[in-house]
C-alpha cells in the first residue's frame, strides 16, 4: 500500500512534513504488525496496547491509522473507536505522567508569571503608546487576547471583503472578512491532527471597534496584510515589549496561561460548557486546556 499517494490524495492540503511523519509511523506498523490493515479495529487496538513501546510512541501510531483510515474511506464507526483510544490513551498519558498540575512548567515561566488583573494593567499601558503602526499592532492584538488567547494565529492575516474571501485559496491563509459591515475570522483549517481555532468566528462589537480603529488609522486597504508580522517573530516581539514596560515576558503562550487559569482555575464544574466553547474558539481541547494551560496564578 502506497501510504504516501493514497494520504496526499486525500488531503491535498497537507504539509509534506506531516505526511512523512504519517507514513514513517505507518510503515512502523507494517513491521510491528503482521497485516495489521485486515485486523478489526478492537484487535488493532489490542495489538497496539501490547506492543513493547513508550505510550507516547504508541499515540502516535494510532494517529497516523486515523489519518489513513480516514483517507481510505473506513467506516465511521472504526474511526470514532479510534479516536476514542486515542483520547483514552491522552487523558491516561496526562495522569501517569502528572502533566495535569497546578505548577507552570518551567523556572522562566513562573519567574515571569503575573495575574489577569495585573495583564489587563499592562494592555491598558500599551493603549498610551501606539505612536506606530508595530505599537499599534502589538496593543491591539493584546487586546484581542485578553478574550480569547489565540497562539500565533493572527501573525500575517490578510483583511479581506466578503467577495473576493469567497474566490480565494483558504487553505493556506487566516483572514479578517467582512460581510455587510460585520468582521468576522476565517482561521484554515491543517488537515493534521493537531486542534486549529473554530474556523469561522464573528468579532464581538467591542472587537470590532478595535481592530476598526487600527485599520482606520493605518489605512489599511482590503487585500493588504491586517498585522504584518511573522508566527515567530509575534512572540518574540510581544516577549520584548512587556519586558520594556513591565521586567516580564510574556509570550503567547503565557498569555494563554494567564487568561485560561483566570476563567476557569479552580472549581469550574459551573462553566464545563463556556470551557468547551471557548477552547474550541482558540484551538484545543477541553483535556489539552485543564493539562497544560489551567495553572494557579500569583494574586
Amino acid at each position: 500500500m502506497d501510504y504516501k499517494e493514497i494520504i496526499s490524495e486525500a488531503r491535498p492540503t497537507l504539509k509534506e512534513l506531516s505526511i512523512k511523519s504519517y507514513v514513517s509511523k505507518l510503515r512502523a506498523m507494517d513491521k510491528l504488525i503482521s497485516e495489521w490493515t485486515s485486523k478489526s479495529v478492537d484487535d488493532l487496538i489490542n495489538s497496539i496496547e501490547y506492543l513493547d513501546k513508550k505510550d507516547l510512541y504508541k499515540k502516535g501510531l494510532l494517529t497516523a491509522v486515523i489519518v489513513l483510515y480516514s483517507s481510505i474511506d473506513r467506516p465511521q464507526e472504526d474511526i470514532d473507536k479510534l479516536k476514542l483510544k486515542l483520547k483514552e490513551m491522552t487523558d491516561e498519558y496526562y495522569k501517569l505522567n502528572n502533566i495535569n498540575t497546578d505548577t507552570l512548567a518551567s523556572e522562566n515561566q513562573q519567574n515571569n508569571i503575573i495575574s489577569y488583573e495585573e495583564l489587563v494593567q499592562y494592555v491598558n499601558e500599551l493603549s498610551k503608546h501606539t505612536e506606530t503602526q508595530q505599537e499599534h499592532m502589538i496593543y491591539v492584538i493584546m487586546k484581542l487576547h485578553l478574550d480569547f488567547p489565540y497562539r500565533n494565529d493572527l501573525a500575517n492575516i490578510r483583511y479581506i471583503g466578503k467577495r473576493e474571501f469567497n474566490k480565494v485559496d483558504k487553505s493556506q491563509n487566516n483572514y479578517l472578512y467582512e460581510d455587510k459591515k460585520k468582521l468576522s475570522w476565517y482561521f484554515h483549517q491543517d488537515e493534521t491532527t493537531k486542534t486549529k481555532p473554530d474556523e469561522f468566528q464573528s468579532l464581538s462589537s467591542s472587537a470590532s471597534k478595535l481592530v476598526r480603529a487600527y485599520i482606520k488609522k493605518w489605512n489599511i486597504k482590503k487585500g493588504e496584510t491586517l498585522f504584518p508580522i511573522t508566527k515567530n517573530n509575534l512572540s518574540q516581539v510581544l516577549s520584548k515589549t512587556s519586558l520594556k514596560y513591565i521586567g516580564k515576558s510574556i509570550s503567547t503562550l503565557l498569555i494563554r496561561k494567564i487568561v485560561v487559569s483566570h476563567k476557569f482555575g479552580g472549581n469550574h464544574k459551573e462553566k464545563v460548557k463556556e470551557q468547551e466553547v471557548f477552547a474550541k474558539k482558540i484551538g484545543h481541547s477541553v483535556v489539552m486546556e485543564n493539562a497544560v494551560y489551567n495553572k494557579v496564578l500569583p494574586r
